[in-house]
C-alpha cells in the first residue's frame, strides 16, 4: 500500500469514529446532531498532520507532547485531538506553523473521568497509556475490578461527555492508604500519523 493511500486510510478510520461516536461527542447539543446529519462531517473538525512526535521520550520520560502541522490557520488552543480509537489529548499552543498536544497520558495532564456513579480526575502519570485515580475508600466505598471503563465526564468544558477512556489494569493502596486505580487509554497515539482537532464546545 502506498502512502497516499495508507494516509486516505486513517483519515477514513478518524472520521468514522467521528460519526459512529457524535451522539456522545455533541450529546448536549441537539442542534449540532441535527447539522452533522445534513452536512458533511469534516464541516466540524480539521484532519491534521502529526509534525513530529518524540517516542524516544514518550516512553522513557514524563513529558508526552506531539505537534501538528496547522491548516490554513492554526489550530486553537483547547481542541480536543483524537485518532480512530479515541482520545489522545488537546491542544495547548499554536503558532504559525505547528500546534502542540500535551497527551492525557502526560504527567501535568488531568481529565474527569466517571463511571455510572463515580468519578474523579484521572492523572497522567508520564507513563505511555497510563492514567491514575486516586481516592478515598472511607469517604468513597465504591468497588471496583480490573477490565472496568471509564468514560470522558464532560466535566471541566474540555473534553465531550461519554467517550470511552479506557479500563482499569490495576487496583492498589498506597502509604497514604488512598486507593489508586490505574487505567490504560484504549487510544494509542504510536498507530497513527494523522489526527482530528474537535471543538465540541464552540457549539454548546
Amino acid at each position: 500500500m502506498n502512502q497516499s493511500l495508507a494516509d486516505e486510510l486513517e483519515v477514513s478510520k478518524i472520521e468514522n469514529f467521528l460519526i459512529l461516536n457524535k451522539a456522545d461527542l455533541f450529546k448536549n447539543n441537539d442542534e449540532l446532531i441535527n447539522y452533522i446529519k445534513k452536512f458533511p462531517i469534516k464541516s466540524l473538525n480539521e484532519i491534521a498532520s502529526i509534525s513530529s512526535f518524540n517516542t524516544n521520550l514518550y516512553k522513557c520520560c514524563d513529558s508526552h507532547r506531539l505537534f501538528l502541522f496547522n491548516n490554513s490557520t492554526p489550530f486553537k488552543e483547547g481542541g480536543t485531538v483524537i485518532n480512530s480509537e479515541g482520545i489522545l489529548g488537546q491542544i495547548t499552543d499554536s503558532n504559525k506553523r505547528v500546534s502542540e498536544v500535551i497527551l492525557i497520558s502526560d504527567i501535568k495532564h488531568s481529565i474527569p473521568l466517571k463511571t455510572k456513579e463515580f468519578f474523579c480526575n484521572a492523572n497522567g502519570t508520564g507513563r505511555p497509556r497510563i492514567l491514575e485515580c486516586k481516592y478515598d475508600a472511607s469517604l468513597w466505598p465504591e468497588s471496583f475490578e480490573i477490565g472496568q471503563n471509564f468514560f470522558s465526564s464532560g466535566l471541566g468544558g474540555i473534553f465531550p461527555e461519554g467517550l470511552l477512556i479506557g479500563s482499569i489494569t490495576s487496583i492498589r493502596t498506597d502509604d497514604d492508604n488512598e486507593t489508586i486505580l490505574e487505567i490504560k487509554s484504549i487510544a494509542n497515539p504510536l498507530t497513527q500519523n494523522h489526527v482530528m482537532v474537535i471543538y465540541p464546545n464552540d457549539f454548546n
